[in-house]
């Protein structure tokens, strides 16, 4: 099938993703090989004085597109403190369309607080809530309530797999069982992790989950043309 990946640090040079050119060539390979047909680029944006360049996000995509073919559209994994310091959230979109993939803290639940992430619907952006499963205070009871409000979950595919440890796999398929999840992704960050995340991808599907959790079609202020596009079993 194909598939879409909605957070990715696949991006050289730019946080914790690869550093050179070469890996980021490679994992867009990897990609493309799996079944990949776009990938949204979301570096760390982790304070409101340090956000990565939008031009230069671009032109890097841009060169990766080039000689691999994957198409990649830019955005940010965007911390929730970028967002109580007072940067502009609109600016921070994923490429195309009004969803903020935001990040909450590990440990600090106090920033986690759903007033934040509210506010965002009530500026006509839509919340996307990377990896909650990794939050150690995310229950199902907690995440409801969010995805209520108009949060969206975005869960990381690695930790059906054990990637992120015993307790977050267990929320992730809580998650998963109680129907909280919008979409799956990548998060990924060196050469390998795209390989696992399509092998991951086969298994599951197998096992009954939705293809759409890997195929999401992406709607905001804008669509991007291809999202959701030519998307099949097999």
């Amino acid at each position: 099938m194909r598939w879409i990946d909605l957070h990715s640090h696949i991006l050289p040079g730019i946080d914790d993703g690869p550093r050179e050119m070469e890996d980021s060539l490679r994992m867009a390979e990897e990609a493309v090989e799996a079944g990949c047909e776009m990938v949204f680029a979301t570096p760390h944006a982790l304070n409101a004085s340090d956000i990565p360049d939008r031009e230069n996000l671009t032109e890097l995509a841009g060169i990766i597109t080039a000689k691999t073919g994957l198409r990649i559209a830019t955005g940010y994994e965007v911390h929730i403190l970028t967002i109580v310091e007072g940067a502009d959230p609109s600016r921070l979109c994923l490429e195309g369309t009004n969803f903020v993939l935001v990040e909450l803290p590990m440990v600090n639940e106090a920033l986690a607080a759903g007033d934040y992430l509210s506010d965002l619907t009530k500026r006509g952006l839509r919340p996307l809530l990377a990896h909650p499963e990794r939050y150690y205070y995310m229950k199902p009871d907690k995440l409801r309530k969010l995805v209520e409000s108009g949060v969206r979950a975005l869960v990381n595919s690695g930790s059906f797999v054990g990637f992120h440890g015993r307790e977050a796999r267990k929320r992730a398929e809580d998650f998963l069982r109680e129907g909280l999840v919008s979409a799956m992704a990548s998060d990924a960050h060196s050469p390998g992790d795209y390989r696992r995340h399509g092998e991951t991808i086969k298994k599951m599907i197998k096992e009954g989950v939705s293809p759409e959790l890997f195929a999401p079609e992406i709607k905001g202020a804008k669509k991007h043309e291809f999202a959701g596009r030519d998307t099949e079993k097999g």
